[in-house]
């Protein structure tokens, strides 16, 4: 397969193409950095109010790095207080 542009196709697109005022993402492995970027160009470029909420699926098997751990809390706390929130699954399911 092969997809050009999944960024805006599947995270901004949607956003901006509907009423939804809140996003759902499910996801293996997520770092702040990219979460911030995410949630920057949101803020910067698109004038919807839009609530981000991110689950990160991998965190039982790898662990997190404690710069993401930091990272994605100051993004919940302070940077983006109210508007994002992030969840790790901590428990193996078999």
């Amino acid at each position: 397969m092969y997809f050009n542009d999944l960024y805006n196709k599947i995270l901004i697109e949607p956003l901006l193409n509907n009423d939804y005022n809140r996003l759902i993402i499910i996801s293996g492995y997520a770092t702040a950095a990219m979460a911030f970027h995410y949630l920057n160009d949101l803020k910067n470029n698109h004038s919807k109010n839009i609530e981000i909420d991110l689950i990160v699926g991998m965190t039982s098997k790898d662990g997190i790095t404690a710069s993401n751990h930091i990272g994605f809390k100051k993004l919940v706390n302070d940077d983006f207080s109210g508007k994002f929130k992030c969840r790790y699954i901590r428990q193996r399911f078999i």
